[in-house]
């Protein structure tokens, strides 16, 4: 956890593997699918000059493509410090034994 993706500023792809021929993807195209066409790159490519974490993208993908709730986020950026696994552990056990 903790490391970035790069996206690229413009859509490289066309995504084929929609539809009833498609082997798992069956169900036709999401709008976001359909609706990011290729587009060409300008040359020479320009890289920003800062790199940052991009919240309000992350949450967007995660609902839409990941399909990943708010509160799986929380969950995910509680976990990130060493101390609330270590007592995520210890609950854990500790409801594994009040069941005994």
């Amino acid at each position: 956890m903790g490391g970035l993706s790069v996206l690229p500023a413009r859509n490289q792809t066309r995504n084929l593997g929609f539809g009833l021929d498609a082997t798992h993807t069956t169900a036709d195209a999401p709008s976001f699918v359909k609706e990011s066409t290729p587009q060409t790159l300008e040359f020479p490519l320009i890289h920003p000059e800062h790199v940052s974490n991009d919240e309000r993208a992350n949450a967007i993908i995660d609902k839409h493509v990941y399909k990943i709730s708010p509160l799986r986020v929380l969950e995910r950026k509680i976990l990130a410090y060493p101390f609330a696994t270590t007592l995520l552990k210890a609950l854990r056990k500790y409801a594994a034994g009040s069941r005994s």
